[in-house]
């Protein structure tokens, strides 16, 4: 039975397209004929969204397309309509949600549209993909290759339903850094200052720039395109230092790029925004991005194009001086206004670190409030490849969203409105979480210690002097046991991927410690039923977590990229293997010692248990052995 109906001869033409396509949401039951249901009636014109429901209708006022699906969104997460009586507010002007697709996990376009409905419900009316390479750029085909790159039909497919939902979809991609997977090739060696950089003041580089503009941004409607140029370490130290026999300061190599590159978008008519961090490392001297006490001289701005909006990013601070002084300075440094964008941590982890994004985004939002920002940027990054399910960050996005709506920061208000958007359960997504959070770790930061438990080699057990101590076994233990039920109820069907984690790192998470204590102990008891039993039950609840990424990573994403993730799950099979055969040939007394158990472990970072470490790419638990890196 359809719990909403409208006649569509009465709903203003703007909404016409974008009712057909919520129609296809999973969370929503809508009849567009009018037959039965709750009716729906839409009335352009408010400040923001009105909502008035009586008896067996309901009306939404709206001022743009998408307050009228946020408002959509709200009606649903009531559960009786019929008694609403809603008014909100955006406090910005544009939210944006940008979703990291460089770092091999690629979205289907099916899985992307799921994730637009859920936006136009939620009331966020901005949307870009990171593409570093991974969009299509006619006449040069290593650009994305194998890397699950999008077309441009499938970039307009996506554009086409944004659209119709009130969603400001813009091309995101590098015109300077970030760009080690296409220099890689040989055919781009011409426009390659280091690994990752291209290289300025070279004509060639602003002829493949051209064309990759020019191709990202055929597929939109809008005229806005982000450009990136973040993180260019090495600027101007590599091919341009040989090139020109001189070291040149970067904050001067880089506004001449600039220039250049805004020439191209110039005379497409286009709008800029850029990561304003190089500007500031530059001044810093130190590299500091966040160095507040930089001073911007009339001199400084003068060299910086006025034409382009810098865009302020931090995912750190979590007292909000940092976000007003920076605010300052990019106003200060920029001729546009000042674009914000803080991060919902879903990156190097399995699951979205919901406490540390709440730390870092309340102050960000009150700075932003009262700056008077008008774009606010949610950005999920994919550091490590993607291994976390960007979906698990959604409930964040509601409740950030709720916030800019003018609402004070509610979980009880946002676990029903999630409802309303999602159709999952706020608490049980949160609780998974705790993946990554062990309360006697008490720092303020979120290490992602459930991947650096999951991916540390089993016997060498590098991660583990870093524990301090602690036996973090009877933790997942208990996260399982709650996300035991909660994953079976509908909608909650992605939490099977935590639950197996969960259910894998109780054992896994001290293993290392427990098998080395048992050969210094020289029990042999023990070690043979690690050999015999506990090896085979690593094996077999690896292998079952491991097919359910699978699983899920085929189901809503493109094939390209998993082959780096089963390359980490066929290593841990691996080394269990050859630690049966180890410890069957030190129990027969084939060979007399373990060296590899014997050998003292000794912790890698400093600190207390307030400042245990996660992983990076700095640090990976598996080996502090040499690894060669084979590109192709």
């Amino acid at each position: 039975m359809n719990r909403f109906c409208v006649d569509m001869k009465s709903v203003p033409a703007e909404l016409h397209d974008g009712l057909v396509e919520i129609q296809n949401s999973k969370v929503i039951v809508l009849d567009i004929n009018g037959a039965s249901g709750v009716t729906l009636a839409f009335k352009p014109g408010s400040a923001g969204i009105d909502i008035k429901g009586r008896g067996g209708a309901v009306e939404i006022g709206y001022n743009e397309v998408n307050d009228a699906f946020r408002g959509l969104g709200l009606v649903n997460a009531a559960a009786n309509p019929g008694e609403l009586d809603i008014t909100e507010q955006r406090s910005v002007d544009k939210t944006w949600i940008m979703l990291d697709a460089s770092r091999n996990r690629v979205y289907t376009v099916a899985a992307m549209r799921e994730w637009l409905h859920f936006m136009a419900l939620s009331g966020i009316n901005g949307f870009m993909l990171y593409t570093e390479e991974t969009y299509e750029v006619p006449g040069e085909p290593l650009i994305g290759y194998m890397r699950g790159r999008y077309t441009q039909a499938e970039l307009k497919e996506l554009d086409d339903i944004a659209f119709s939902l009130g969603i400001e979809m813009i091309p995101c991609i590098q015109t300077l850094a970030h760009l080690q997977r296409m220099l890689r090739y040989e055919a781009y060696s011409n426009v390659k200052d280091t690994s990752s950089v291209m290289l300025c003041d070279e004509p060639a580089t602003y002829d493949l720039i051209e064309k990759m503009i020019d191709a990202a941004v055929a597929p939109y409607r809008s005229k806005r395109v982000h450009l990136g140029m973040d993180e260019a370490w090495d600027l101007g130290r590599g091919h341009l230092l040989d090139k020109t026999g001189a070291y040149q300061a970067p904050f001067d190599v880089i506004t001449r790029h600039l220039d250049k590159v805004l020439d191209i978008t110039r005379s497409r008519g286009l709008e800029p925004m850029i990561w304003g961090d190089m500007f500031f490392r530059a001044l810093a001297g130190t590299h500091n991005y966040y160095a507040t006490d930089v001073e911007i001289t009339p001199e400084l701005k003068d060299k910086v194009p006025q034409d382009v909006q810098l865009i302020y990013w931090d995912y750190y601070h979590t007292t909000r001086d940092v976000y007003d002084a920076m605010i300052e300075k990019n106003r200060q440094l920029s001729g546009q206004p000042v674009v914000v964008a803080p991060g919902i941590w879903t990156w190097n982890r399995f699951w979205a670190a919901y406490d540390f994004t709440e730390k870092t985004i309340l102050p960000c939002l009150e700075s932003c409030a009262d700056n008077n920002v008008r774009d606010l940027i949610l950005t999920m990054w994919g550091d490590d490849s993607s291994e976390c399910d960007y979906y698990s960050a959604l409930p964040m996005a509601q409740y950030i969203s709720d916030i800019i709506f003018g609402n004070k920061p509610d979980y009880e208000l946002s676990s029903r409105n999630l409802i309303g958007s999602l159709g999952v359960d706020f608490a049980s997504w949160r609780r998974a979480g705790m993946l990554d959070k062990y309360e006697n770790f008490g720092g303020e930061f979120q290490p992602n210690i459930s991947k650096a438990l999951l991916w540390e080699h089993p016997v060498l057990g590098l991660y583990q002097p870093e524990l301090q101590g602690e036996k973090l076994g009877p933790h997942f233990a208990a996260l399982r046991d709650d996300l035991e039920e909660a994953r079976k109820v509908p909608g909650n069907e992605r939490l099977e991927m935590p639950y197996l984690l969960a259910d894998l790192l109780e054992l896994k998470a001290d293993f290392p410690t427990v098998l080395r204590e048992a050969y210094l102990n020289d029990d042999r008891e023990a070690l043979s039923e690690i050999v015999d039993i506990t090896v085979s039950d690593l094996i077999f609840r690896l292998s079952r977590f491991r097919d359910c990424h699978r699983s899920d990573w085929f189901k809503y994403c493109k094939p390209f990229g998993w082959e780096v993730i089963e390359n980490r799950y066929g290593s841990q099979m691996l080394a269990l293997d050859t630690l049966q055969v180890r410890l069957r040939q030190y129990l027969s007394g084939e060979v007399d010692s373990l060296p590899e158990l014997a050998e003292e472990r000794v912790r890698i970072f400093q600190g207390d248990k307030s400042e245990v470490k996660g992983i990076s790419s700095a640090f990976q638990p598996w080996t502090t052995s040499y690894v060669s890196h084979i590109t192709l």
